[in-house]
């Protein structure tokens, strides 16, 4: 579970820390755009700049750090989550150069978590049930992960995240509820 406060601090077992901001550069290769967004997305109440300062705090998230992930938040409300290179750590699904069940998990988790920060605007939430389907092995090439808010209600966000691969085809489809706390 990704929960991240309105200060820019990750939510850890044990308390809350503080993170140290993302470097400057960090555009990946794997992350590519621009993307079609999807029919069923619900608008962002987000301006530009908060778009932009919502990625930032979801850069600092200790995850994102570890994954070597980078993400990016669209002024429509799109996250997208790629790996900014694959390291050994990422790999090893299934006894394969496949790309693992915990990465792939972590990048769903954080797509969903920032669907939700979208649509309540930064306020602290988290991912409180995901359902994932794997349909293909994840190749390390060119991943990237595109998650939106499907539905809202006062305190909740019904989210999904869909993870491509180099060509653009969907490999694996997840689904979430993300909550406001």
């Amino acid at each position: 579970m990704v929960a991240v406060t309105t200060n820019g601090a990750a939510a850890a077992e044990g308390g809350m820390t503080p993170l140290a901001a993302a470097p400057a550069k960090m555009r990946p290769e794997a992350v590519s755009g621009p993307f079609p967004v999807p029919a069923e997305a619900l608008a962002s109440p987000l301006s530009p700049a908060e778009a932009e300062a919502l990625a930032r705090r979801l850069n600092d998230q200790e995850i994102v750090r570890h994954l070597r992930g980078h993400v990016q938040v669209t002024a429509r409300g799109i996250v997208e989550v790629g790996l900014k290179e694959i390291m050994p750590f990422h790999l090893g699904g299934m006894e394969s150069g496949a790309v693992n069940g915990a990465a792939i998990f972590a990048m769903l988790d954080c797509a969903l978590a920032g669907a939700g920060l979208v649509q309540f605007q930064g306020e602290r939430c988290a991912t409180m049930e995901m359902a994932v389907k794997i349909m293909r092995p994840v190749l390390p090439q060119g991943v990237r992960v595109i998650g939106y808010a499907i539905a809202r209600a006062r305190n909740i966000t019904f989210a999904r995240a869909d993870l491509f691969d180099v060509r653009g085809k969907v490999r694996v489809t997840a689904t979430g509820i993300v909550t406001r706390i």
